[in-house]
């Protein structure tokens, strides 16, 4: 994505004419001030500070300003090949009205001075936009999972995993173990017991790449039962040894 414009807006207290996104542009328009009326998560409501839009070619700008209370946003242009899909919702939020208002005053602060390219900003703008918007889609989508299923994943998170069995994750939610498969391929894509090695390989991966424990010491501290059952189950899932994972993610690894 390359950065073309940052601009600021402001509603006017008149009807606001919406403008179509052409072909090869995305627009991101974040609402700094004011409410501005939106359709989203099965409501149309006023969005207010915070509120980031996501548009792609064909779609229209917001316009539905709130007449006693007129929005205003910071908008951000980027031309792409491929800016006819986006990879986060249309509409997301940024929970922290000063974070995202000092963002985007930076930004356009930054944009209209000759101190840093138009490349490098560009850069900071998309990724950090785009993960605030992947961050609160992540959370909505966990929001409305079924209860029993955030009482699973919170035991898990808490829970020794050397202890965690399909029985004791049914168990905590209250559920049959035919019931725990079904949330979790329907919720996660994967069956339980699968979910739960993947927590194991994520707090090994993690281990391995920032202590100096040893291989043993973390196999049993994710849940495994012996040294062998742990560089059999990483192998596999990782195509590597944990040693050679350590040693590709040390940081001089690609300089020898």
């Amino acid at each position: 994505m390359r950065l073309e414009q940052i601009s600021w807006y402001q509603a006017p207290p008149r009807p606001v004419i919406p403008r179509a996104i052409p072909i090869g542009y995305q627009l991101v328009e974040v609402i700094i001030g004011g409410e501005v009326r939106f359709p989203a998560e099965g409501a149309d409501s006023y969005r207010t500070c915070g509120s980031i839009f996501w548009h792609i070619p064909g779609e229209r700008t917001v316009y539905r300003s709130n007449k006693k209370n007129p929005y205003s946003c910071i908008t951000f242009l980027f031309s792409s090949e491929n800016a006819g899909s986006r990879s986060v919702p249309r509409y997301t939020f940024w929970d922290e009205p000063s974070e995202v208002v000092r963002f985007c005053r930076d930004c356009l602060g930054m944009f209209n001075t000759d101190d840093i390219s138009s490349t490098t900003l560009g850069e900071y703008c998309y990724s950090l936009l785009r993960l605030k918007a992947y961050l609160y889609s992540k959370q909505i989508r966990e929001l409305q999972q079924p209860s029993q299923l955030t009482s699973v994943t919170t035991y898990l998170e808490k829970a020794d995993l050397s202890e965690i069995t399909v029985e004791s994750m049914a168990e905590t939610a209250g559920i049959s173990i035919p019931y725990l498969h079904q949330l979790f391929t329907k919720h996660r894509g994967m069956p339980p017991y699968q979910y739960v090695l993947e927590l194991k390989m994520h707090k090994a991966k993690l281990l391995l790449a920032s202590t100096s424990d040893q291989v043993k010491t973390i196999g049993f501290s994710c849940g495994f039962g012996s040294p062998e059952s742990f560089s059999r189950s990483f192998k596999q899932h990782m195509g590597m040894t944990p040693g050679e994972y350590r040693q590709k993610r040390g940081p001089y690894y690609r300089l020898q």
